[in-house]
């Protein structure tokens, strides 16, 4: 089969008749049609897919597909739409969202990992359909993952992190917020593969320890952003552990860790020379905006930074890597569209097939 060099296939534009086309079709080349769509969003690629034969060869195919998010139809995203769009996009598929979508499951992301090696992206916060079975299929289908958010996915235990670690050597990024079933074990074993990760939220891993800081400080130096908000058995040791090995930490949220005292500011001031802090008031003492090295040597060394006071205002809620603010609701008639468009089954060699099977392997 001949291909240009956007991998369309020649026979797919040999296909459609002079009387199959509209005047648009006739006077631009194929090619020039399926740049312009490239620049479509997903719902407007499904209404463009039910003009004609050839706008649905076009407006389906996988180089248009490259990045999704399918948070705003979560109700409705089932296994099976997971599936078909892993077999049109194949290895154009660069991101994809699919926070929210509590009908997608293991056997699912296992058909989506195989189809498409090339993701980088993929956000599962709040699919607490999965397990540890999704993460050995990332592991082992999708070496270059560098994001993954895994958050409230309650199910998930070491053993994911063990076959994360083991596959997935590029990650930067990793929120497993709430997955309390993880210790320092998974940790241990996560930070071994992953020494790049730059990223890491586990707020919530309520059964975090001192000892899975250590590894973290000794196996993370890119580490950027790390929030441990409400992992409530770390200490003092812990974090000085982090400040010795992440010099280049510039957000840390310890907000809910009671056990954390003053000590710890002046080891964040010495060795974390790029941490911010926002600002605000917490019990009596203003922290002002800025590089925390000069919020220290401003002498206001003070527990009220990190725990509000008794009576004080309530803290300000942390920023996490993993807050997004969730957009408004479709319309019904789009999610029909764009449902009855991803819903249909891809058959291999039917027109509308998405080149992405070829992509996955090239």
């Amino acid at each position: 089969m001949r291909r240009d060099m956007n991998g369309v296939t020649k026979s797919r534009f040999e296909m459609f008749s002079n009387n199959d086309e509209a005047v648009i079709n006739k006077k631009l080349p194929k090619e020039l049609l399926l740049r312009i769509f490239s620049f479509l969003d997903v719902v407007t690629l499904c209404r463009c897919a039910q003009v004609s034969r050839a706008w649905n060869v076009l407006a389906l195919d996988g180089s248009n597909w490259q990045r999704i998010d399918l948070f705003d139809f979560q109700r409705d995203i089932e296994g099976r739409v997971v599936e078909n769009i892993s077999k049109r996009c194949g290895g154009f598929l660069r991101k994809l969202s699919l926070r929210g979508c509590l009908g997608v499951g293991d056997n699912a992301l296992r058909t989506f990992a195989q189809n498409c090696r090339n993701i980088e992206v993929l956000n599962l916060n709040g699919c607490t359909k999965i397990t540890d079975a999704t993460c050995t299929s990332l592991s082992k289908f999708c070496s270059k993952l560098r994001h993954l958010d895994l958050a409230s996915c309650t199910s998930i235990t070491n053993l994911s992190l063990k076959a994360l670690s083991e596959g997935c050597p590029l990650l930067e990024q990793l929120i497993i917020s709430w997955c309390d079933q993880v210790t320092k074990d998974g940790i241990q074993a996560l930070v071994r593969g992953c020494g790049g990760l730059k990223a890491l939220s586990l707020k919530g891993c309520t059964q975090l320890e001192d000892e899975a800081l250590k590894y973290i400080g000794a196996h993370c130096p890119e580490l950027v952003t790390l929030n441990l908000q409400t992992c409530l058995q770390i200490t003092d040791d812990g974090l000085i552990t982090i400040c010795r090995g992440c010099h280049k930490l510039q957000s840390l949220c310890a907000s809910g860790c009671s056990n954390i005292t003053d000590a710890i500011l002046n080891a964040l001031g010495q060795n974390c020379p790029r941490l911010r802090w926002s600002g605000g008031s917490w019990g009596s003492a203003r922290v002002p905006p800025g590089p925390f090295s000069a919020f220290l040597e401003g002498q206001f060394l003070s527990l009220s930074f990190i725990q509000p006071q008794p009576g004080g205002p309530p803290a300000p809620a942390p920023t996490d890597v993993e807050d997004s603010v969730a957009g408004a609701a479709p319309p019904p008639a789009l999610e029909l569209l764009l449902l009855r468009v991803l819903q249909a089954p891809v058959v291999e060699g039917h027109p509308d097939h998405a080149l992405g099977t070829a992509a996955a392997t090239g």
